[in-house]
């Protein structure tokens, strides 16, 4: 609300003492220049913790991070400060693989992730309950990162087939 950007990350520190991946934050003011915000946003030991996705539901942070096993569910946390979450009950959308980013779109929410004919979308009014979209709507085969645009457009990078 104040203007700041907060990114969300994946860190990887390989040293003396071994860290496994985690997420962690930095915030800006000038959407260049961050600063490491300290503390973890979200860690789970012995358990990798890859590629988070973070929305403003309402009055509160949403983080979606998926679990590198193909199939399983992904990480769902909240927070009402985009500080200290709380995890909830783990998300799966059968179709879809959960690795991806989650966009406002109208009357709701939309995520983009992997599907089995290429990116595959999954719909929510809330965040919570969501349904998978017919397939086959973006050729690609993966980690697609989404924004929505001022005027409503959305733009999508993405892997492509080769």
């Amino acid at each position: 609300p104040d203007g700041r950007v907060r990114l969300y990350f994946t860190c990887d520190v390989h040293g003396e003492e071994r860290k496994w991946p985690r997420t962690l934050s930095a915030i800006s003011t000038d959407y260049v220049r961050f600063e490491l915000e300290e503390g973890e946003r979200f860690a789970d030991p012995p358990n990798p913790v890859l590629d988070p996705s973070a929305i403003r539901i309402g009055d509160e942070w949403r983080l979606f991070i998926p679990r590198m096993a193909p199939g399983a569910p992904a990480y769902h946390l909240a927070s009402q400060d985009g500080l200290h979450f709380e995890r909830l009950d783990d998300l799966q959308i059968p179709g879809i693989e959960l690795r991806g980013n989650v966009v406002e779109a109208p009357e709701g929410y939309r995520f983009y992730g992997c599907g089995r004919q290429g990116i595959a979308t999954a719909f929510s009014e809330d965040g919570y309950e969501w349904t998978l979209e017919p397939p086959g709507q973006v050729p690609g085969i993966g980690d697609p990162a989404v924004v929505r645009m001022k005027d409503g457009t959305y733009l999508m990078l993405h892997m492509e087939r080769r």
